[in-house]
Parts: C-alpha cells; structure tokens; sequence
C-alpha cells in the first residue's frame, strides 16, 4: 500500500497542474501505517500525515524516520489502538506531533459526532501544515488517501 501511496506522490509531482502543491497524507488502519511508511520515504516533500484509528504497529521500524508533522487520532475505546499509538507517538520522529483520543468512540467511530470530530482534527491539522510556501499556489494542497 505504501508503494502506491510513493507512485501517486510521484504521478503527482510529474503533473503540471499540481506538481508545485503541498501534500499530505491521510490514512485509517493498516492504511495509517502505509502513509506513514511513505512519509519516511518522502522527507521533507510531505508536509502532514492524519492517521486515523492505525495500525501502527505495522510499522514500527521507520518511525523515527517520519519527518512530517504527524496527527495520530484514535477512539477512547479501542484501547488495544489507543496503546499502540501511545507507542508510535513516543517513536516517532517527527518534531511536531499529536496524539488526539477521541472520547466514546471505538475503532470504526461509528458513535454520533466521532467522524466528525475525527474530520475537524484532521482538517485543522493539515490546515495547519500545508499552507504554501513562498512563491508556491496559496489556495490548494494534495492529500493522498492511504485507506
């Protein structure tokens, strides 16, 4: 999955209309992972990763190669995800991260108002992370769905 989350970026960057945007990642379960594990790959060109309710143990050995500002959402009561976030969150590299638990909500945040908050936090984050810089387009960016 990370591979074809590489291939995009790369189409993407090849493509005249959008190669100068900034891009970031979004992913949920073992898509979480696969974002984060082309992140690694990425550097600096990413410049935030949202995952969501991930399976991040799945990759554990390049998290501390993740450079990009990383957002890490997962329900209060996937306790077994909430536990293995905390893990990713301390391993991670990245200088700027967040863990964000979301009250009520199980794995799936199929519970009234969970998907919601989990949009608010990851719009706000990527918001946040991928404005332009000088000289870039100042009105869009890319995300690409590891899911």
């Amino acid at each position: 999955m990370s591979k074809r989350i590489l291939t995009a970026t790369k189409w993407l960057r090849g493509e005249e209309l959008v190669r100068d945007l900034p891009i970031g990642y979004l992913g949920s379960g073992t898509g979480a992972a696969a974002t984060l594990m082309a992140a690694a790959q990425q550097g600096n060109d990413v410049r935030g990763v949202v995952t969501r309710g991930g399976r991040l143990e799945l990759c554990r050995p390049i998290l501390a190669y993740v450079q990009a500002p990383a957002l890490l959402i997962v329900g209060a009561r996937d306790t077994g995800v909430v536990h293995c976030n905390r893990d990713a969150y301390d391993e991670l590299g990245s200088s700027i991260k967040r863990l964000e638990i979301i009250p009520g909500a199980r794995h799936l945040f199929d519970e009234p108002g969970a998907l919601a908050a989990v949009a608010l936090h990851a719009g706000r984050w990527l918001a946040r992370h991928l404005p332009p810089k000088p000289g870039e387009p100042s009105d869009y960016a890319v995300v690409v769905e590891g899911t």
